[in-house]
């Protein structure tokens, strides 16, 4: 796998009061400030939504020789993905 160039999650928000925009940080890194909320969390989910992704891209559905629709891949990582992906849309919506 790829070595990754952007700061490894996970990331997190911090808001400093009602009304005010979020900062996000990996650790005690300063990643960026003055975010609208719903956008924060949604950078902050970035890390998570690749590995999401990763895990999804390398299994498949496709159409065999007989015109059925078959399944190729790692079950376990589809459904480590799928868990994934379905958890950060739910905390996103």
């Amino acid at each position: 796998m790829k070595k990754t160039s952007y700061t490894p999650g996970p990331w997190r928000c911090h808001c400093a009061g009602i009304g005010e925009n979020e900062t996000i940080f990996a650790g005690s890194e300063y990643i960026a400030h003055d975010i609208l909320p719903a956008n924060a969390r949604l950078i902050a989910a970035a890390p998570r939504m690749i590995r999401a992704l990763q895990l999804l891209a390398g299994n498949g559905i496709s159409e065999n020789e007989d015109g059925l629709t078959v399944f190729s891949g790692n079950i376990a990582d589809f459904n480590e993905g799928m868990a994934l992906a379905n958890e950060i849309i739910n905390e996103l919506e």
